[in-house]
Order: C-alpha cells, then structure tokens, then sequence
C-alpha cells in the first residue's frame, strides 16, 4: 500500500477484540465514526457508540449520561506517518488529555474499499480488529 491508498475519510465499519489465545471477547457492529487521512500528513478520528446513551442535549445530561457517552467516544487528531503497512498517529489533542503526545500504532491492510486496522497495545492481552470503508468522495 501507498500513503495515498488511505488518503480519504473512512467510515466505521464494526469491530472485534480477540483475547491473546484467539477468543472473541466482544464483538459489534458498524457504529457512528469515521477516521480522515489527509494527504499532507493529517489525520482526525472520531467514532461513538450510541447505544444506552441518552440523546438528550448535553446541557441537559446528568454526570452520569456524560460519563457514559465519553466513555463510548474515541476522539482525536494529529499528524500521521505510513509505511506501508503500519500507521502511526501521533496525538496532538483528543478527548483524553493524556492521549496527547502519545503515538498510537494500526497495522493496515486495503481489500478494495475496504481498510482493516490491527491495534496491539503492550499493556493490554487483547488484539482489537477494526475495519472502516471508503466514504465516496
């Protein structure tokens, strides 16, 4: 793959998070998101899950509903690197204030218009699996 194969905006297309000896320890569904890769190096996720989250206006949330609805959001942008096989996004600001600086890895691979993203964090034993589509552009 080439840097320009991922330039576009994907949108969220399900998820699935192994255990390290192979089980699927949750599944689901394509969910509210999408991922921007710009071709000068940007890029921009934000993804939800608005399952049990209340659709009130946030003004009129409790705590508790606010929690939760943060709680189902990956929000973030900054500079990106790709190889060919592996991006690096390098956090600049996200919904997570201690995500910034940090650089979070994917492995990619491309199908058609299809991208599949393999996250492997040292700190966790699960292997997450996620895959986006091409928005039409």
């Amino acid at each position: 793959m080439k840097k320009e194969d991922i330039v576009g905006v994907w949108r969220s297309g399900g998820q699935k998070v192994f255990d390290k000896d192979g089980s699927v320890r949750s599944q689901r569904g394509p969910t509210p998101g999408c991922i921007l890769y710009t071709a000068d190096g940007y890029m921009m996720v934000v993804s939800t899950d608005p399952a049990g989250v209340s659709p009130d206006d946030p003004a009129r949330m409790t705590t508790e509903q606010k929690a939760k609805a943060a709680e189902s959001c990956t929000a973030y942008c900054g500079p990106y690197e790709f190889d060919g096989h592996t991006v690096l996004h390098h956090v600049e600001v996200g919904l997570f204030p201690a995500w910034a600086g940090k650089t979070r890895v994917r492995h990619a691979s491309l199908e058609g218009r299809r991208m599949t993203f393999v996250r492997s964090e040292e700190h966790t034993s699960e292997l997450q699996v996620t895959s986006r589509s091409r928005m039409p552009s």
